[in-house]
């Protein structure tokens, strides 16, 4: 649930680039989201992706990097999360 926003965002933002980015094809992209145990994003990677425009993935990455996630246990270590994310499919 804390990645809707971003996905949803991402979703929109994918059907306005489309008509002005050749090379913005429809397509998936794993991201590698590191959160630290307060809920704040540490970093966006993208992992692998099919989609190659350079534009759209950094504005995705971040929609991502300005998610606040919910916090756990105080002093846990980040986590790793890997989310899978099809635009336009």
């Amino acid at each position: 649930r804390d990645m809707v926003p971003a996905y949803c965002n991402g979703q929109v933002l994918f059907q306005k680039m489309r008509p002005q980015d050749p090379a913005l094809a429809p397509g998936t992209i794993l991201f590698r989201v590191v959160v630290e145990y307060t809920g704040e994003v540490l970093s966006v990677d993208v992992e692998a992706t099919t989609i190659e425009s350079l534009r759209f993935l950094r504005r995705v990455s971040d929609f991502i990097m300005d998610t606040d996630f919910v916090s756990w246990a105080p002093g846990d270590t980040e986590t790793v999360f890997h989310y899978p994310v099809r635009f336009g499919l």
